[in-house]
């Protein structure tokens, strides 16, 4: 009886210690994002947190401003538009124009998966 008690406890212990531990974690990833309106932003220069005066050049435009607004404002479709990828928090953003004058200077708070739309 003590034998069969005692190698019942040593296979519990010994299952329980070699059992892996699995930690699953599945959803969305949210994003934060800002989109800066314009007529011309080619040639500006942007800096938010790591993103240090970066010249926006066309490759950086987004494709298709109806992303942003709907058809139903059509300054939108005549604009330029970018999309800033932003870290959670406070964060400051500046955009230069191409003679190096700042145009817009904010300290912008943005929570987890906030979208914001800045119109020069």
């Amino acid at each position: 009886m003590y034998k069969s008690l005692l190698l019942i406890m040593s296979a519990l212990l010994l299952s329980a210690c070699g059992s892996p531990v699995v930690n699953n974690q599945t959803g969305l990833v949210e994003t934060q994002s800002i989109y800066v309106v314009a007529d011309k932003l080619v040639g500006y220069s942007v800096s938010l947190g790591a993103l240090d005066n970066h010249t926006i050049t066309r490759s950086d435009l987004m494709s298709n401003s109806l992303k942003v607004a709907t058809s139903a404002n059509s300054e939108f479709q005549k604009s330029d538009v970018i999309e800033i990828k932003a870290p959670q928090g406070e964060s400051i953003l500046e955009l230069k124009n191409s003679t190096g004058e700042v145009v817009y200077r904010k300290t912008i708070y943005l929570s987890a998966g906030q979208k914001i739309t800045i119109n020069l």
